[in-house]
């Protein structure tokens, strides 16, 4: 029972990840997700050698890519959404610098 459940949860949540893509308007979105990414990389100065443009498309096809693991984690926006993947994004490039450098 428990996992018919879970089953018919994840589809709900695939489902509310598909109608978000569907109805974000990304030519509003996607300046907003730059500018987010501009302002987080500046917080890392030197420390990746990837641009804000960058990030956003690696985040959106992780999002896409990947729905089954957003849909369940999906926030009450896309732009929340992606933001979220973008600073996991820029953090993990910036550990890996700061590991470089070591």
């Amino acid at each position: 029972m428990t996992g018919e459940h879970d089953v018919t949860r994840l589809g709900e949540a695939t489902d509310r990840l598909s109608d978000l893509v569907r109805e974000t308007n990304w030519e509003e979105l996607t300046p907003r997700l730059l500018a987010y990414a501009s302002y987080s990389l500046a917080q890392y100065p030197s420390r990746s050698h990837r641009t804000p443009h960058d990030y956003v498309v690696r985040a959106v096809f992780e999002v896409l890519e990947n729905s089954e693991h957003y849909a369940q984690t999906a926030q009450k926006s896309m732009f929340s959404l992606i933001a979220a993947v973008i600073a996991q994004l820029i953090a993990a490039d910036v550990q890996d610098k700061t590991v470089e450098d070591r």
